[in-house]
């Protein structure tokens, strides 16, 4: 489909002209439209306190063991040192050992991998998957090393000191006296208070509030993750009552948008994904119903307290439920490596996965970072983490999906009696199974040892044999031991038919016992039985060097006593010593998790919380801007029954939730230029999902479904070549699915959506408690070039052309009502009506282009091939034209491999023809391979019969080939062929003869007749590989009239309604689509004041 957009091309033509003239509108547009709303700075991310705890926790132990001792202080091979990140980034003979940010293009993970014969280290061992993935994973995060600074804040020695015991953290929580303050006019509750002493104490003011507009978005976004129509706008700017804004706050809570939107902040702490992670990364069964659960729980105000025991201990409460035992799915999240190369180390990495997210979700500490010594900031030492981990200690390996009763991982969810009742079905099937095969192994037993006797009496009478010298004895020997070969063979004859019938009685046992039962089925934590299972320490976090056992305790620092266990049924297969950590760490007595959940609620409305580094309470945490305002907070959340909706009222109903943005206060801004003092709301970039929902929402898409497995997004060819088994686990959905909220997205570890990866969606790897915020050119370049977000921009054109007045100034108006809640100012709309003027114009010049581009790789999983339909396998114009996929060969393992010379195609449906001549001009794009135009086509399957006329760039070279059951090269000429240059086609075919011309020369540059032609009518057709292709102008003469393929042509736009292809005929129509486009990429789309 052409597009504004779509035009890579440097050509020194008239498209090169018109292609830099449009960028350049584009630019001062934005520019200009957005005005109001600067652009951020661009900016590399700050390390983040998870990417710290990644590199204690997997890359420092990997690094010491694996390379200090060739790279480190004493020896430097090669001139290499690993043991700081200076030098690392220095490098050494062979250039910096790593870039960060691009693991691809850095040595130390090609030289890890092991790919380069000159290049593999370490050298004695290869490391395990699982540690080139942690170590690949470490540099995509950009590297973090704790710096120097942070180096000599480390603890000396352990020891628990009265310093440790007072520190901020750990103290109690009490309700803190309330302030005085001056301005009491700009209190509206007890939160301005703390914020308006710590103001005025530095002589600075509160800014002013927002607009009802600004708060009305401002609410809708942090509530809901929607924007507001402007029919709820005006609703609240028209409702003069006092109770105006808090009625709005109820509906937003009550809406079942809300728990998506807080579900999925919550589900980047608990590091959800729905795959394993790693090479194969197969999918996690039923993962998504943690999802579904947390959502429910969001919106039902599911106390916190209630809803951190659940996902702890769910199954060992007394109350236990469904929803319940759903939750602890929470331990299953987890990357997890079905073939690990050391299982006993892969137990304890996993058990290590647990105690390290529990620790940052429910009490900010980082726990995992005392696996292999003491905690080198906080005062946890080793003992307390593997203390920690026996309540965990019992639960049993994560195993593949096995919907079976003794399964490791999965849960049935039916009540007791029905699971009797179904143990009672399959026993009564099993019973007679059983007996059978009893009385069978009894015959088979006491026939096999009269075998065994008689060829122990055969042994003997050949022993007498051999040693008889008289012949009557020895006769009478042998027909003794003919007499017992017979029996031998007679028994083992009767044997036959009872062994084969014992092994068929042997399958049908087992495959009632591998029955699934008829019921619904959790990803879960099971436990191996009542009794604990010894923890011991382990000798620098080595499961092969076990240490002194330890016995389950709470942590020293807050205590370190002994969990009381409560008695559990005799039938139980738990210990109920999660129950016990989950009670402890649940209680209102424990200082850490509502000033850790208070926290995050306050990050969420104001982008940083008070304290900055949401999973970390630790020494090397931050420490909190307001400290008696967290105890507030904290005190009040217990108060209200731990409702996290309280929580929002209580926040979102202060004057500081509900000042401006803007930074026009002077004085503020010379003494607090970070906002740590908070004089002003924070402008906010929307995360990734959101700004997905929030394009659906504006174009009137998006789709309100809720719960089930998810959707799988459309992924383009780039994205699915970097899978080991390209496509394998990848489903396509129907387009309806792909317009759901994107919490319903599969989130598959390795196969990210660009579009959220681009906007720093969630690292699945490990708990995430504030995203990275950047703001990056390829951020833009997305916004404008992406497919979907060019989808939504035409369903966007479509809904104005719809629902506005055909007049564009009324489009103007109603698109920026659409997109961002307010009408356009006069310079905003006499810009954009300047720009549509333009565009317009532009696109009549160009109205007869067609583009099509391949958007596969040149290998895929063969079952993701046969999913994948034909049209999402080049983009293309779709009125009148079939897509067909072409020739893929067998390759290795289920990967099918492309043919390029018979690869993907495009056929043109309106007529077919035998003998004619076809004109168009043809540019190649940028990263093109090949490209050419298909004449008398038929299909054949998946392949065609016919010619096709292909421009060769890699080859440099023109060629004409026949296509049937094998390609046949018909004839070939060199020629100097450019991507971006408009090359001039001219195709005559007239019976067998085919004749070529390139540029209007006077002399065809091909000349064949074909001995074996293919003379019947058949298509026009377009393929491609490598990259786009454009033809202008594409027609087909006949003896006595002409044909037009093109989209702007007056047959084709006599065909259309109002579909993507209408508005790509009609020049004022794409030039409303590239507007747009422009308003969804404005920053005040994307940002919330």
């Amino acid at each position: 489909m052409a597009r504004v957009l779509d035009s890579t091309s440097n050509a020194r033509t008239r498209e090169k002209m018109l292609s830099r003239t449009i960028a350049l509108r584009i630019l001062v547009l934005t520019l200009a439209i957005a005005g109001r709303v600067a652009f951020a700075p661009a900016f590399s991310s700050e390390p983040t306190q998870e990417g710290f705890d990644y590199f204690e926790k997997r890359i420092r132990p990997l690094l010491v063991k694996n390379c200090f001792e060739c790279h480190g202080e004493e020896k430097q091979k090669a001139h290499l040192r690993l043991d700081s990140f200076s030098s690392i980034l220095a490098g050494g003979d062979s250039g910096p050992a790593l870039l960060p940010g691009q693991p691809e293009k850095s040595l130390i993970v090609t030289a890890v991998r092991q790919g380069d014969p000159d290049l593999q280290m370490p050298p004695k061992k290869k490391l395990t998957e699982r540690q080139i993935a942690d170590l690949t994973e470490w540099i995509k995060m950009g590297a973090p090393w704790p710096s120097e600074e942070r180096k000599r804040a480390q603890r000396s020695a352990f020891q628990i000191t009265e310093q440790d015991r007072a520190f901020w953290a750990f103290q109690t929580i009490r309700r803190p006296a309330l302030p005085q303050v001056k301005r009491s006019e700009s209190v509206a509750n007890p939160i301005d208070l703390f914020i308006l002493a710590k103001l005025e104490a530095e002589g600075l003011a509160p800014n002013p509030p927002a607009t009802r507009r600004e708060l009305v978005r401002r609410a809708y976004f942090d509530l809901i993750g929607l924007p507001p129509t402007p029919e709820q706008i005006a609703v609240v700017e028209q409702d003069e009552s006092p109770g105006a804004y808090e009625k709005l706050i109820d509906r937003l809570l009550s809406l079942p948008q809300y728990g998506e939107r807080w579900g999925r902040h919550w589900l980047d702490v608990v590091r959800y994904a729905q795959s394993n992670g790693y090479e194969r990364d197969d999918e996690k069964p039923m993962a998504w119903r943690y999802r579904d659960y947390v959502i429910k729980s969001f919106n039902e105000d599911k106390p916190y307290h209630r809803f951190m025991l659940e996902q702890l201990a769910g199954d060992e409460l007394p109350d236990s439920n469904f929803d319940s035992v759903v939750a602890t799915g929470f331990y299953r999240l987890g990357v997890w490596d079905d073939e690990p190369d050391d299982k006993g180390m892969a137990v304890f990495d996993e058990l290590d996965d647990f105690v390290s997210t529990t620790g940052t979700t429910f009490i900010g500490l980082t726990l995992g970072c005392a696996r292999c010594h003491d905690h080198k900031f906080d005062p946890i030492s080793q003992a307390d983490y593997y203390q920690f981990l026996s309540f965990f200690r019992n639960i049993r390996p994560h195993e593949n999906a096995k919907y079976s009763l003794d399964s490791a991982s999965y849960t049935p969810l039916e009540t007791p009696d029905n699971i009797r009742r179904w143990h009672e079905k399959q026993g009564s099937k099993l019973k007679p199974l059983e007996a059978q095969l009893a009385s069978l192994q009894t015959q088979t037993a006491d026939r096999k040892q009269r075998i065994k006797e008689a060829q122990k009496q055969a042994k003997q009478f050949e022993a007498r044999l051999a040693s008889s010298q008289i012949d009557q004895e020895q006769d009478q020997v042998r027909t003794h031991l003919e007499r017992v070969r017979n029996e031998v063979k007679r028994l083992q004859a009767e044997a036959k038919p009872t062994e084969e019938e014992n092994k068929k009685l042997q399958e049908q046992i087992s495959r009632v016992r591998k029955e699934t039962a008829p019921f619904e089925w959790a990803l879960s934590a099971r436990e191996n039985s009542s009794k604990p299972i010894p923890t011991h320490i382990l000798t620098r976090g080595n499961a092969a060097t076990p240490g002194v056992e330890v016995q389950p305790a709470f942590l020293s620092v807050l205590g370190g006593q002994r969990p009381v266990v409560k008695q559990r049924p005799p039938d139980s297969k738990s210990t109920g010593l999660r129950l016990a950590l989950a009670e402890w760490i649940a209680s209102a007595e424990n200082p850490l998790p509502a000033r850790v959940m208070a926290n995050r609620i306050w990050q969420h409305h104001f982008g940083r919380g008070i304290v900055k580094t949401t999973t970390d309470f630790g020494r090397t945490g931050i420490a909190p801007t307001h400290p008696e305002l967290l105890d507030w907070l904290a005190a009040k959340f217990i108060e209200s029954g731990w409702s996290v909706k309280q929580m929002h009222k209580s926040i979102m109903l202060s004057s500081t939730y509900q000042m401006s943005s803007q930074n026009q206060n002077s004085p503020a801004l010379a003494v607090d230029p970070g906002n740590d003092l908070v004089w002003r709301q924070n402008l906010r970039r929307l995360e990734a999902e959101a700004i997905r929902d929030t394009v659906l929402s504006i174009s009137g898409r998006l789709n309100l479904q809720m719960a089930g497995r998810g959707f799988f997004p459309h992924l383009g060819g780039e994205v699915i070549s970097g899978a080991s088994n390209p496509g394998a686990g990848w489903e396509i959905s129907g387009e309806a699915e792909r317009l759901r909220r994107t919490v319903y997205t599969f989130v598959k570890r390795t196969m990210l959506a660009p579009v959220l990866e681009n906007f720093d969606y969630s690292n699945t790897t490990s708990p995430l408690g504030e995203r990275p915020v950047t703001t990056v050119a390829p951020q833009a370049l997305m916004l404008l070039n992406d497919e979907f977000l060019n989808q939504q921009a035409m369903a966007f054109t479509k809904r104005l052309i719809r629902e506005a007045e055909s007049e564009p100034g009324q489009q103007i108006k109603y698109g920026y009502r659409l997109a961002l809640g307010r009408e356009p100012n006069e310079r905003e709309t006499r810009i954009a009506l300047d720009y549509l003027q333009q565009q317009t114009k532009a696109f009549t010049s160009i109205r007869s282009r067609l583009t099509f581009r391949p958007d596969v790789p040149e290998s895929l999983n063969e079952g993701y091939l046969g999913r994948l339909q034909t049209k999402d396998m080049v983009i293309g114009p779709r009125v009148n034209w079939s897509y067909h996929r072409g020739f893929w060969g067998g390759g290795y393992s289920g990967i099918k491999t492309v043919d390029h010379t018979r690869g993907p195609f495009a056929l043109w449906q309106g007529e077919q023809f035998s003998d004619g001549i076809i004109h168009t001009r043809i540019i190649l794009h940028k990263g093109s391979e090949l490209a050419g135009v298909i004449l008398r086509a038929h299909l054949q399957g998946h392949i065609f019969q016919g010619y096709d006329v292909v421009l060769d760039h890699r080859h440099q070279r023109i060629v004409l080939s026949r296509h049937s059951t094998n390609l046949t090269m018909l004839a070939q000429a060199n020629a100097s062929l450019q991507v971006g240059l408009e090359y001039r086609l001219k195709i005559e075919a007239l019976g067998p003869r085919v004749r070529v011309w390139l540029n209007g020369g006077r002399e065809p540059i091909l000349d064949a007749t074909d001995t074996e032609p293919v003379t019947e009518a058949g298509y026009i057709g377009v393929r491609s590989w490598g990259a786009a292709v454009s033809l202008d102008d594409l027609r087909l003469q006949l003896e006595s009239r002409e044909v037009s393929c093109s989209p702007g042509s007056a047959e084709a736009a006599a065909q259309l309604s109002l579909t993507e292809e209408a508005i790509d005929a009609e020049p004022s129509h794409r030039a409303l689509q590239s507007f747009c486009l422009l308003l969804l990429n404005l920053n005040e789309v994307i940002y919330v004041d």
